[in-house]
């Protein structure tokens, strides 16, 4: 049985994101990123600092995204298993 996708997405990248990707994936995804960050010289070191703590806030917002999937298919799971 096809599992039914609605029409209109709110968030259609970060919904295909998320069934696209795991934790791990993620946490991966900014690392490089995160490093590069880390090496830019002092002048740039402000505009480092503050794409670092959005990048942050990102990877936790994802991280609460994936809980909230985790909880969704296990309350499915639960409800069709009655």
């Amino acid at each position: 049985m096809a599992s039914q996708q609605p029409a209109d997405r709110a968030y259609p990248g970060i919904e295909i994101f998320l069934e696209t990707q795991d934790r791990a994936q993620v946490a991966q995804c900014f690392a490089a990123t995160k490093e590069a960050l880390g090496t830019l010289p002092k002048l740039k070191a402000e505009h480092a600092k503050r794409a670092l703590g959005a990048i942050t806030q990102t990877e936790t917002l994802l991280q609460q995204l994936f809980d909230v999937k985790e909880k969704l298919s296990a309350d499915l799971g639960k409800k069709s298993s009655r």
